[in-house]
């Protein structure tokens, strides 16, 4: 990892990843992602 690099701290995923197979999980789609507490996706 490079450390000037922000890091995503939360997700929103399309659906719950403990829900799904591990064969869908690549399969997930971002919706929302926040860094240092700023929405910086969507």
């Amino acid at each position: 990892m490079d450390p000037a690099r922000p890091v995503a701290e939360a997700l929103v995923l399309d659906r719950n990843p403990l829900e799904v197979s591990p064969e869908e999980l690549p399969r997930l789609k971002v919706l929302r992602t926040f860094v240092a507490g700023q929405e910086v996706s969507s």
